[in-house]
């Protein structure tokens, strides 16, 4: 008695699993017993999905991509600008301010103000990333358009109008610090001829005035030499105390003399102290804005690995994608109305 009732429980559990195992069945048999009798409602909505698929496809128009790379320039196109107490500039520096153009709004109105042939463009955002892993450095520019050769062109325009816009902001930039510096040291030199002429004009007025006291003290020649000395000794050591003699002590003659030359002299530049430097410093920016000027035309600001070039395959619409998300989702929506159909056909049956 006591062995059959351990092994009662174990009957009545083995009972339990056959009947949910057959309940499993019976659903999974109703459920494809469903989908067999409602096959031509999934097949025609999924045929309706695929129809609708079709016709999208072929009344979209197709999207064209074209694609550009460009890179830092090369440090020989950039050491042109790199002038002594004028500029100091880098190949980041040139590039950086060309990735900004690259997305200047204002920028692409003007591009298409000046090409008209692109107004059908004008309100298409490029697309612009910088790469990654083994393409660092480099900056990808794409559009996309409905007609593929117009697209490429806008591409290739556009960067090369970025590029212009850049030289012409750093060399612009350039040129005014040289025209700044060189009026300024042009005004330094004509305020040192100006106050030179003057400071002559007063040695004359000066030197006028000590001939008539020589005169009047009867001084033709010098009396005294031009600095008389007087040693003193210190507990330090000694001690040259100078005293300058009165600029009547050197006689009329004398005087008479320098004030002939001072008011023979045409150019007071010699007797500036600082001009001839100021001079140099003003020769050496206006070489300096030659050779940029003359550089001008080999500046790069920017390397174009990869130009834009006309594609022969839409971006958009994706046929295939699109041919398959129609297939999958009409046969699920298929299946979903197959088991309404069902469900509303048994409550039918029941009532």
């Amino acid at each position: 008695m006591e062995e059959q009732r351990e092994q009662q429980p174990h009957h009545a559990s083995f009972q339990i699993y056959p009947d949910a195992c057959s309940e499993d069945e019976i659903n999974l048999l109703e459920l494809g017993r469903v989908l067999l009798r409602q096959w031509k409602v999934i097949g025609a909505i999924t045929g309706l999905a695929v129809l609708g698929a079709v016709a999208y496809v072929f009344l979209t128009p197709p999207v064209y991509e074209a694609q550009a790379v460009v890179k830092q320039p090369e440090s020989k196109y950039v050491e042109v600008l790199n002038i002594p107490g004028i500029s100091e500039i880098s190949s980041a520096d040139i590039f950086a301010k060309f990735t900004g153009n690259l997305i200047s709004s204002s920028l692409r109105q003007q591009f298409v103000d000046e090409n008209p042939q692109f107004s059908s463009l004008r309100g298409t955002v490029p697309n612009i990333k910088e790469g990654e892993k083994k393409d660092v450095g480099s900056v990808f520019l794409s559009l996309q358009g409905y007609d593929p050769k117009l697209v490429a062109d806008w591409v290739n325009g556009f960067i090369l109008l970025a590029e212009r816009k850049t030289i012409g902001d750093f060399f612009d930039g350039i040129e005014i610090k040289i025209a700044n510096q060189k009026t300024e040291i042009e005004n330094q030199l004509q305020i040192g001829r100006d106050f030179a002429g003057q400071r002559r004009q007063d040695r004359i007025v000066l030197l006028e005035d000590q001939i008539a006291i020589a005169r009047a003290l009867k001084i033709f020649d010098r009396k005294l030499p031009s600095y008389s000395t007087m040693a003193s000794q210190s507990l330090l050591g000694v001690t040259l105390n100078t005293v300058q003699e009165p600029l009547y002590m050197r006689g009329v003659k004398e005087l008479t003399a320098e004030k002939e030359e001072l008011e023979k002299r045409k150019n007071d530049e010699p007797f500036i102290v600082g001009f001839r430097d100021k001079q140099e410093h003003l020769a050496q920016l206006n070489t300096g804005l030659k050779a940029l000027r003359e550089a001008r035309v080999i500046f790069r600001a920017a390397t174009v690995d990869q130009s834009a070039i006309q594609s022969k395959s839409p971006v958009k619409p994706r046929r295939m994608h699109v041919f398959g998300l129609s297939v999958v989702l009409g046969w699920m929506l298929g299946i979903f109305v197959a088991f309404v159909i069902n469900l509303v056909q048994q409550q039918k049956a029941k009532n």
